[in-house]
């Protein structure tokens, strides 16, 4: 059994956008909306002391 070119992507986009969305959400749950993606782009992160 083949699948067309359209069943394939199919399969792909039900694949990959649930991921990239949970990806996301994941990176938007810091403290402010952009606090772990600040890090990610510049490369450097404030920490925070914990007493």
């Amino acid at each position: 059994m083949t699948l067309s070119l359209s069943g394939e992507r199919a399969r792909c986009k039900f694949r990959v956008v649930p991921g990239l969305s949970a990806h996301v959400y994941m990176a938007t749950m810091g403290t402010t909306v952009t606090s772990h993606i600040k890090p990610m782009i510049t490369g450097y992160e404030d920490l925070e002391e914990r007493h």
